[in-house]
């Protein structure tokens, strides 16, 4: 089947094809995303790791239905498939509906969709480098107000698809946006998790201030606070911290500089520490390479971009990491697996991260590059890695 929607996919013209049908405008597309990969060594903290080159591919068909102004369907077919083992998957990534205008500015939607607030630091599909997104299913109530430069959104989920549904989680929140002045927006969340396995109920509740100084610097400050309970090891008290700066110089160049902070778990009887990232695009923050998981994490990280033209920008970031807490272990991006790190040292290591972003053409984007990972001392010795990596996603 997979295969069958990759060469299906890549049959039909770039271009959309649409028809009319009485009122409705009714719309097919799709796209198919493929990466292969280099990373020697593998698996860090494995003594003697072996290198991995998966080569793994997604292709999608959608449809896409308006029905006049008010009332629209969408449907969406995935499949992935790898070369490392890992069984093919077919599934229905989304199948919604969605009215407008019912209560003033509201709109609704019911059933299977992805969900994107903000800057997807705590909730993302993931859509730009998983090959199984985060999906749910879902009632989605929002709004906006383009006088007052507000909008919002309030949902009711189950995790259906990608990580979110790995759990059985049920996922409850709301998301606002609010432009505070003419140079400064806030976001707020409020995002309840739980999770049948195992059985945990997990709150968090975040404010980003986010805007541009009257010198044209961009900056963001993130605080987010959990609670709730995690099974066999009482409530949960645990925080997050993110700045960032960045400023457009002349010549396409860009500079940035980043700090994030979430905690680790202090083994108290009664309290559980460690912050969980909830659905936060791990690829696009801490590292390319997808090490470390925003969990029991500080990462310093200094980030410069050039534009090379309207098509190609060029990328250098450089990261530092420590665990916050030495009572706690590091994880992996994504899956969250410990590393099995013990000791009191806090080093992780630094990455530097190089790689290019544009398009061949239009509709068929490239990117790729790779990163050096540099072990510090909460490692053990020579746990250096290589990753290397190269995607297209061509689109329709």
């Amino acid at each position: 089947m997979t295969i069958t929607l990759l060469l299906l996919t890549l049959a039909v013209a770039q271009q959309p094809l649409q028809t009319r049908t009485g009122d409705a405008t009714i719309t097919l597309g799709g796209e198919v995303m493929g990466r292969v990969e280099f990373r020697d060594d593998a698996e860090l903290t494995t003594p003697g790791g072996d290198s991995d080159d998966p080569m793994r591919a997604r292709a999608a068909l959608n449809l896409d239905v308006d029905y006049g102004a008010y009332l629209s369907a969408y449907a969406e077919i995935m499949g992935s498939w790898g070369d490392t083992g890992e069984r093919s998957t077919e599934d229905l990534q989304q199948l919604w509906l969605e009215a407008d205008q019912l209560l003033g500015d509201w709109r609704l939607r019911l059933g299977r969709t992805e969900l994107d607030f903000g800057d997807g630091r705590l909730v993302s599909s993931s859509r730009s480098w998983l090959f199984e997104p985060n999906a749910f299913d879902a009632a989605v109530a929002s709004g906006d107000s383009e006088r007052h430069d507000f909008e919002w959104s309030a949902w009711f989920a189950n995790g259906a698809n990608g990580p979110a549904g790995l759990m059985d989680d049920r996922f409850t929140g709301a998301y606002a946006r609010y432009g505070w002045s003419r140079d400064t927006d806030v976001e707020a969340y409020v995002l309840l998790r739980d999770m049948d396995a195992p059985d945990n109920s997990q709150a968090t509740y975040a404010l980003r201030f986010f805007g541009v100084t009257v010198h044209g610097l961009d900056w963001s400050v993130l605080g987010a606070h959990q609670d709730g309970r995690l099974a066999g090891a009482g409530s949960t008290w645990a925080q997050a911290l993110i700045l960032s700066l960045g400023k457009e110089l002349d010549g396409g160049h860009r500079v940035g500089l980043e700090f994030g902070y979430s905690s680790g778990d202090g083994l108290g009887a009664d309290k559980f520490n460690r912050f969980d990232p909830v659905y936060m695009d791990q690829h696009a923050y801490n590292g390319r390479a997808d090490l470390f998981a925003f969990s029991n994490l500080v990462d310093l990280a200094l980030l410069y971009s050039m534009q090379w033209n309207e098509r190609w920008s060029f990328h250098t970031d450089f990261h530092g990491f420590w665990r916050q807490s030495t009572r706690d272990d590091a994880f992996s991006a994504y899956t969250l697996a410990p590393y099995g790190i013990a000791g009191d040292a806090r080093a992780l290591g630094q990455e530097l991260d190089v790689y290019a972003e544009g398009e061949l053409a239009d509709g068929l984007g490239f990117d790729f590059g790779g990163a050096l990972f540099l072990s510090g001392s909460a490692m053990p010795a020579d746990e250096d890695q290589i990753w290397i990596f190269a995607r297209f996603l061509f689109t329709f």
